[in-house]
């Protein structure tokens, strides 16, 4: 990461969790948890698994479920993607008149 893209994510305010949305996506949640050691780490279903056979050092301290955990349940809608190969972690961001809708790889 370059230290200008860390400042325009650090301008925003504090990363607080650091999310796989699939099973292709996790291998540099290391080092962003490097930079980010506050920040909590979430796998999503078979990230665990992929990674340790893929033998990608990368450790979570918790795992997604169907509902959106305490942490974030009241500013973004947790839904999964079960109609691929990989099961997608896409939110719908819900916080006064902010709508954001986050999408990874909804392709079969």
């Amino acid at each position: 990461m370059t230290e200008s893209l860390k400042a325009q994510i650090d301008a925003i305010g504090p990363l607080r969790y650091l999310i796989s949305p699939n099973k292709i996506h996790y291998a540099h949640i290391a080092s962003w948890a490097k930079l980010y050691p506050e920040a909590s780490a979430w796998a999503s279903g078979g990230v665990r698994e992929r990674s340790a056979q893929q033998q990608i050092q990368v450790s979570f301290d918790a795992d997604l479920s169907d509902e959106a955990p305490p942490e974030w349940k009241d500013d973004l809608d947790q839904v999964i993607f079960r109609g691929s190969r990989f099961l997608t972690l896409p939110g719908l961001k819900t916080r006064g008149f902010l709508r954001v809708l986050t999408l990874s790889d909804l392709n079969s």
